[in-house]
């Protein structure tokens, strides 16, 4: 005994594939890589600039300190050889020329000791901006692969 027949019949139409996942999780992984390390080459930067301006405030200190030093000193030669001042203020002022060239040297090598700071952040900068690129390409392949992927699976499901 057959029972009752149905008037219709289901048809078996196959379940689309589950996409698998791991290929778009590594996707999202390599693009937080990517974040991240645009964000540290944006610190480097900044630390990069900064140290830069350090820099150029340490040398512009240096240069004028020892423009006025020299100011200084050739105008207490001039009073001195016009006979404006004294002999005693003339050592005065010459011990002040010393002492201002002393600070000049202190001050120089404050700015060389920024300099070495400085070109370390900007090699760390350029560093960072290679890793970035570097990401940027791994994402890239992994982008391309994955579009190769799909549409290769495309072909299979058709």
């Amino acid at each position: 005994m057959r029972g009752r027949q149905h008037r219709r019949e289901p048809v078996d139409v196959k379940d689309p594939a589950r996409p698998d996942p791991r290929m778009a999780e590594l996707g999202r992984l390599r693009q937080l890589r990517t974040a991240s390390a645009e964000r540290e080459q944006l610190a480097r930067r900044a630390a990069w600039r900064t140290a830069r301006a350090a820099l150029h405030a340490a040398v512009a200190a240096w240069r004028a300190g020892e423009a006025r030093t020299m100011r200084d000193w050739q105008d207490a030669r001039a009073a001195f050889f016009a006979m404006r001042c004294s002999g005693g203020q003339f050592r005065a002022a010459k011990a002040a020329y010393e002492r201002g060239r002393r600070e000049g040297a202190v001050a120089r090598a404050a700015a060389q000791e920024q300099v070495g700071a400085c070109r370390a952040d900007g090699r760390r900068y350029f560093a960072a901006g290679e890793e970035v690129r570097r990401a940027r390409k791994r994402q890239e392949k992994l982008r391309i692969l994955d579009g190769e992927l799909r549409r290769l699976l495309a072909q299979v499901e058709d």
